[in-house]
């Protein structure tokens, strides 16, 4: 009870920001809705725009077949899952995106990436500028595994 009572009275301490930003870190449930628009709203600061969103749980996942004395799921103290989006930018663009990524609170491991090349520069026939290139446009497929407390 004594053990209760300081931990209880070391987590009033907390402000109401920082409880927010540790259950961003640390969340007890995923919320799909939420971490879409997170991520849309960080892809809109660089003009992209997140697209064919499919969200797959742990296991939903086609499972291996597990190492002998491995971790089974069922002792972990977490669950995940996989997040699949696309999207289209320049490339210098999508790298701020990824370092935005890196630098939120939301615990999130890239799994997979794609990288085709889409639209060709253009020349910009409008302006006094003759023979400059615009930057080219890639289309990226994001693999991304977001977790949380079970």
């Amino acid at each position: 009870q004594e053990l209760k009572r300081s931990l209880l009275a070391r987590y009033n301490t907390f402000s109401g920001e920082q409880l927010d930003r540790l259950s961003r870190l640390l969340p007890d449930h995923v919320d799909n809705v939420r971490l879409v628009l997170d991520l849309d709203d960080m892809a809109t600061r660089y003009g992209m725009a997140i697209q064919n969103v499919t969200i797959s749980r742990a296991g939903d996942e086609k499972k291996a077949t597990p190492v002998s004395g491995a971790l089974s799921e069922q002792s972990r103290k977490y669950d995940s899952l996989t997040l699949q989006f696309s999207t289209h930018a320049t490339y210098g663009n999508f790298v701020r995106f990824l370092e935005d990524l890196e630098a939120s609170l939301r615990v999130v491991d890239l799994v997979g990436l794609t990288i085709e090349s889409g639209a060709m520069p253009t020349v910009l026939e409008n302006t006094n500028i003759v023979g400059q290139v615009e930057e080219p446009f890639y289309s990226f497929v994001i693999t991304l595994r977001t977790y949380w407390l079970k």
